[in-house]
């Protein structure tokens, strides 16, 4: 699958570090959407939106549902909490 990627935003950067952390991205195609989001599909063809917005994380899956993960900084560095 497609799991090399260049972003072209922090906001992206960050939003693909963050997928990095929760998925194995071995198994997900990743393609920038705009210049805060990135849409992951799976090998079950179910995509999700990851975006990241003033320290936070939002995940819009394919079916409506969304999910809101805030984040925080640890010396200057953004983490999940």
């Amino acid at each position: 699958m497609n799991t090399n990627l260049h972003c072209n935003t922090i906001a992206q950067y960050k939003a693909y570090k963050w997928i990095k952390k929760h998925f194995d991205i071995s198994y997900l195609t990743l393609e920038l959407v705009d210049d805060k989001t990135i849409k992951m599909i799976d090998s079950n063809d179910k995509s999700a939106r990851i975006s990241y917005v003033n320290n936070t994380i939002t995940i819009e899956y394919s079916d409506g549902n969304r999910e809101i993960f805030p984040t925080k900084r640890i010396n200057g560095a953004v983490t999940s909490k």
